[in-house]
């Protein structure tokens, strides 16, 4: 069964139509890249299949969207923003709030052994009492990836989570995500850097001016469709075994 389905998905914001007529689906166990320009509407979809932006067409797991509650989504979704804030507050309180669709009276036992093991599976362990806003931009982003996480959710959003991390916070992350779809969930991820897309997504889809290009797998990756989405010449070669994304030249 599709954990995903999106049909025929238009918004706009103030008579401004930013995504049009988005259709596809979406299986267990895959790591979708969504790919494209500034501008593509990539992060307006992220958002309306999270839920924060109110639009017909997207169904979870089999049911619309609009018939769950903000507890019941969140214990489907998981939704890591490009920009975090954490305030004041410290690690380990940041990655509670993962289990807050579970609370009733506040943490159970179940709740903060959870959160414990996710920080320590996540290397954040030694820093679970430090306050969040102190950490390096790769901690801060691992520890809100551990509060998705801690929500248990079948689907994994995450919106430009490399971006201004060094490559070795990068590949962290990335391998985190990895392991994620490994047992048996999804991940959906906005990203820019064409290589790491590449070395971990299973599935791409290319966006442009709001609309999808091209969806599929690496057949996609040829080097018409780096010329209508990126105008620009490039092709996807084999370096050292790794797929590797070679510009040529940028078209005018």
């Amino acid at each position: 069964m599709n954990v995903l389905r999106v049909k025929n998905l238009s918004f706009g914001y103030r008579r401004k139509e930013v995504l049009r007529e988005i259709s596809f689906e979406v299986k267990r166990k895959e790591l979708v890249a969504i790919l494209g320009p500034n501008g593509a509407g990539k992060s307006t979809l992220l958002k309306c299949l999270a839920g924060i932006l109110k639009c017909e067409g997207v169904e979870i797991l089999g049911k619309p969207i609009s018939v769950y509650t903000r507890e019941e989504l969140a214990r489907v979704i998981g939704y890591v923003p490009q920009k975090f804030y954490p305030g004041m507050m410290r690690v380990f309180d940041v990655a509670l709030l993962g289990r807050r669709p579970y609370m009733k009276f506040g943490p159970s036992r179940e709740d903060i052994k959870m959160v414990e093991s996710l920080l320590e599976r996540l290397g954040l362990s030694h820093l679970a009492l430090e306050n969040a806003s102190n950490l390096s931009g790769g901690e801060l982003q691992r520890v809100n990836i551990a509060r998705a996480l801690a929500q248990n959710p079948e689907i994994l959003l995450l919106d430009e989570p490399t971006s201004n991390l060094d490559p070795k916070n990068q590949l962290e992350v990335m391998q985190i995500v990895e392991d994620f779809v490994k047992m048996g969930k999804t991940a959906i991820m906005v990203v820019h850097d064409i290589n790491l897309a590449l070395r971990f997504a299973t599935r791409f889809i290319f966006m442009k001016d709001g609309k999808i290009v091209k969806d599929g797998g690496k057949e996609t990756l040829k080097p018409e469709t780096f010329g209508v989405v990126y105008h620009v010449d490039g092709s996807v070669e084999n370096v050292s075994g790794f797929p590797v994304f070679v510009l040529k030249r940028s078209r005018s």
